[in-house]
């Protein structure tokens, strides 16, 4: 019985141990960015949203706006985290001209369409340019939550 108890003891602090290091939660901390695009007011589905940061220390990342407009972008173990700072924000929504949907499926190679002109961008040219910053949206992401409801115009 005594070696059971010893093993048991053993087993119980290398478990605290693993515990206390952080093992198994690997969480990052960094700001939560989310919001909701509209197009003259309305929700603007399944569109690009990039966020460049203006310094490019940085960094950036890109998200999908979902059926009613809203994205979130939170930190990601596997992905830069986005930092507070000034972001340019830039928008697109690639759609078949034909269907005027976004392509989907397995098979579907999204940026060769958009590439060989195959895809018509729905939001005006502006609000994706990347030549000219000051086009754009620009957002100020502070450490927290961040919520940025952006509209854009189609003139």
């Amino acid at each position: 019985m005594g070696g059971f108890v010893f093993y048991s003891s053993r087993f119980l602090a290398f478990t605290l141990v693993l515990c206390l290091t952080g093992c198994g939660g690997g969480g990052r901390s960094g700001p939560v960015v989310k919001g909701t695009i509209t197009m003259e007011g309305a929700p603007l589905a399944q569109a690009t949203v990039e966020f460049a940061g203006g310094d490019p220390a940085l960094g950036g990342d890109t998200v999908q706006t979902d059926d009613n407009g809203k994205f979130e972008i939170r930190p990601d173990p596997q992905k830069s985290l986005l930092k507070p700072g000034k972001y340019y924000v830039r928008i697109w929504k690639w759609v078949d001209p034909k269907t005027g949907k976004f392509p989907e499926g397995p098979d579907v190679d999204f940026e060769q369409l958009r590439t060989a002109g195959k895809l018509t961008n729905l939001v005006p040219e502006r609000y994706g340019d990347r030549q000219f910053p000051e086009k754009v949206h620009v957002v100020d992401i502070k450490s927290g939550d961040n919520d940025f409801p952006l509209d854009v115009k189609k003139k």
